[in-house]
This record gives structure tokens, sequence and C-alpha cells, in this order.
């Protein structure tokens, strides 16, 4: 039986090398944060998907990468949710686990991010040591041409 990160993995993997009907090659936008920040909201607002999840809870709700596509001015747009970082269920390098693992399969399928929306919490007024720390990260992650 497939863990539930490599469920989430396969169905990632299944929108690599996807053309569109117009022929183009679909966007990749990486959607992380910390938890509670929104990312399910904004995807499920700008995909009108309701299966991403959104939690209501003070439990965190993201487990695992999720794919949301929509169409926005002739491009398809593919949204990939991920578990917030700061989690309640599991510490931040298991979520840096999870999100690089499909940077890399990514990567290795030659299929490029064209864009990371990082969100932060609104009620937080400033970015604390951990979102700073993780923001750090994705930009070592990223390379220097990012």
């Amino acid at each position: 039986m497939k863990s539930m990160e490599n469920r989430h993995l396969d169905n990632f993997l299944r929108f690599m090398g996807h053309k569109c009907s117009n022929g183009k090659t679909p966007l990749f936008i990486l959607v992380l944060g910390m938890t509670d920040s929104g990312k399910s909201t904004l995807i499920q607002q700008c995909t009108g998907a309701t299966s991403a999840q959104i939690g209501h809870s003070l439990q965190s709700c993201t487990n695992g990468l999720s794919v949301h596509s929509f169409m926005y001015e002739n491009h398809h747009v593919l949204m990939i949710d991920t578990p917030g970082f700061d989690d309640t269920n599991r510490p931040d390098i298991d979520t840096l686990k999870i999100v690089s693992s499909y940077l890399s399969a990514s990567f290795a399928n030659n299929v490029r991010l064209n864009g990371i929306i990082y969100l932060h919490r609104i009620s937080d007024n400033r970015l604390g040591n951990s979102g700073l720390c993780n923001l750090h990260m994705f930009k070592k992650l990223s390379g220097k041409r990012a």
C-alpha cells in the first residue's frame, strides 16, 4: 500500500509533461507559507476547486501536496498546495522534505516552476524567525538565477 506522500507525488507527476489543448505547457505555481496563512483558501478562490481542503480548526489541515488547475487568459495554470510551515502535526524539516521531493521530481522531469507564492498570516505584523528561516531556505533552494 502506498503512503499518502507517494500518492500525492504520483498525482503531481501525472501533471508533468501535460500539454494543454492549445499546445502550451501549463504554468506551475508553488504556494508556500506558514500554517493558517491562507494557501488553500487562495487556491480555492483562484481555481474554484472545492477539493483544496481549508482548515477551520486549531489543527493544520493540508497533509501533502495537491495540484489544482484553472485557465487564465488562455493559459492553463496549475497551483500546487503545500503543507504549511510551523505545522501542528509535523516539524518544518518534514514539510521541507515533502516539498523538496516534489521539486526534485519536477526538475528531473525537466518541469520548472513558473512562480512561487509565499503567503504570510495577515494577523502577524512581522515575519517571525521561523518564517524568515523558511524564506531564506527557499531562496537558497531556488538558486541564484531565481
